[in-house]
């Protein structure tokens, strides 16, 4: 009797644990696949993407996100327009431009929405300090890197080009990576380089360790050329210090930053993204000190309309009325 409740014992524990694992490989089933396009490694992008996804992946029941490497903002507006990815990071000029068929997007058909409003980029206009580039104007017939096809370093340099009343046979203009792009401005293989990230960006930083720089100004007569072609940066000064070095006050043009998603992304699945980020932005700070920038209580001003399982969260936080 004794050896046939010892069985019986020994069969309810292999059922229990049967239904454990069942239940576990269930779980993993229902879990959501999720892909958010980034940028450039190089870049702030990659890494604040890479944060997202942890933090979904840890506080988002049931989501499982992915990183994907892309040329930058330009490229992530197609991707995610087109619904080829689910979020991406995104200028807010690149986001409303796309929407509407302006720009660089007059023959797309992009239809998308965004999660909030995330950290501020910076137009980086980098040369070593010994070739003596000071303003946009001294770049003309310069060799200057413009990051990747598609990227918003290349979208914000065409803009530039408009403001100046200058056209690419100006400049002598090359595709490269970030990384790439100031090693070889350190080799004196290009003069410049456009690096559009947030501060501090780890090329120009990685750039600085051997290196001098020059932040190279945009005067402000330029600047307010700029902004007619795009409405959403701004002109910003930034204190001596921000990179090793850089000993002036430099002005800058600044762009805000989207967490845009495809069109018809379940509002319930948008509302646990955004409440797991905005809620944990202390997490996404240790990914790039860019992040420390976001504000949870104003992410809702975007520039193009809230999917909305991100309007509710922002609602019940109060922040939304």
């Amino acid at each position: 009797m004794r050896q046939i409740r010892i069985l019986k014992v020994c069969v309810y524990a292999l059922a229990a644990l049967a239904l454990v694992f069942s239940g576990d490989i269930a779980s993993a089933q229902k879990k959501v696949n999720l892909v958010i396009a980034s940028g450039p490694i190089g870049g702030a992008f990659y890494p604040i993407s890479g944060g997202i996804a942890s933090i979904v992946n840890k506080k988002a029941e049931g989501l499982n996100m992915n990183v994907q490497v892309t040329g930058g903002g330009v490229e992530n507006t197609r991707l995610v327009g087109r619904g080829q990815v689910d979020l991406a990071l995104v200028g807010a000029d690149q986001a409303y431009y796309g929407i509407h068929k302006q720009e660089m997007f007059k023959k797309d058909d992009l239809k998308l929405e965004t999660l909030g409003t995330l950290h501020p980029t910076v137009y980086h206009y980098v040369a070593l300090k010994k070739s003596n580039l000071k303003t946009f104007a001294d770049l003309k017939g310069k060799k200057v890197a413009i990051g990747e096809p598609g990227g918003g370093a290349e979208m914000g340099f065409n803009m530039m080009l408009r403001a100046m009343n200058w056209t690419r046979k100006d400049i002598r203009t090359v595709y490269l990576p970030y990384e790439q792009a100031t090693e070889q401005l350190a080799d004196g293989l290009i003069d410049a380089a456009v690096i559009v990230a947030g501060i501090p960006a780890a090329a120009v930083t990685s750039l600085t360790a051997n290196h001098e720089i020059t932040l190279i100004e945009i005067p402000e007569k330029i600047w307010l050329e700029y902004y007619k072609v795009s409405p959403f940066s701004t002109f910003e000064e930034f204190k001596p210090g921000i990179y090793r070095g850089v000993n002036v006050p430099v002005k800058m043009i600044v762009g805000r930053i989207q967490l845009a998603s495809r069109n018809g992304l379940d509002p319930e699945i948008a509302y646990k993204i955004t409440k797991a980020l905005y809620s944990n932005l202390n997490e996404l700070v240790a990914h790039h000190g860019a992040a420390k920038f976001i504000s949870a209580e104003t992410a809702y001003k975007t520039s193009i309309p809230l999917n909305k399982g991100a309007e509710r969260f922002f609602k019940e936080a109060g922040y939304l009325k």
